[in-house]
């Protein structure tokens, strides 16, 4: 049995690039609410919180809400030329607009 032939590779290309656009969507969405539970929680729980709970250290959640707070991040024309790891996104949150922008 023969694998089946594929004429419309642009249902290919829209679901692969539907996910890779849901992994970029999943990093801005950890940022934000990490920058949502900081504001609503007590004094010192955020902290406890991130240390107990989450998969990461506290460095990396603020890396992670300096990215979902960078609005050339977030601006949806930029998305496709984006990296999709948030070490990389986190380096260019400290790029001046300039440097942002050729890099675009």
């Amino acid at each position: 049995m023969s694998a089946p032939a594929f004429s419309a590779s642009g249902d290919w290309s829209a679901r692969i690039t539907a996910c890779w656009n849901d992994s970029f969507k999943a990093i801005l969405d950890v940022g934000r609410l990490l920058t949502e539970a900081k504001a609503d929680l007590p004094h010192g729980a955020f902290g406890a919180m991130i240390e107990r709970s989450l998969p990461f250290s506290a460095s990396t959640a603020q890396r992670l809400m300096a990215i979902s707070a960078d609005v050339r991040i977030r601006n949806p024309a930029h998305v496709r030329h984006l990296p999709l790891h948030w070490g990389t996104l986190y380096e260019l949150t400290k790029l001046s607009d300039e440097q942002f922008e050729a890099g675009i």
